[in-house]
């Protein structure tokens, strides 16, 4: 790994990750971090957040499976909703 390197804070609040670091560890544009204060210490850690989009697939699946399991028929769902939110229809 590089040595430390002097970076610039930006008006908006920016730093520019040098780009022999982002290259070392494989870092790349669009890539989350988390990001965390420990003294006068900054600590960024690489996260892997899937994308809604991703995701929804199997969300959508798995909640039609339940329904299914259960008996539960799309004109069931308003009904549902409404009774579990105390909303008298």
């Amino acid at each position: 790994m590089s040595e430390a390197e002097l970076v610039k804070i930006s008006p908006r609040g920016q730093v520019v990750i040098p780009k022999d670091i982002r290259e070392a560890l494989g870092l790349e544009g669009g890539e989350r971090l988390a990001i965390k204060a420990q003294g006068d210490v900054i600590l960024l850690k690489r996260v892997e957040i899937p994308e809604l989009k991703e995701s929804w697939g199997e969300i959508f699946k798995w909640g039609e499976s339940f329904a299914r399991e259960k008996g539960i028929k799309e004109e069931d769902v308003g009904k549902i909703v409404h009774r579990h939110r105390g909303v008298k229809g």
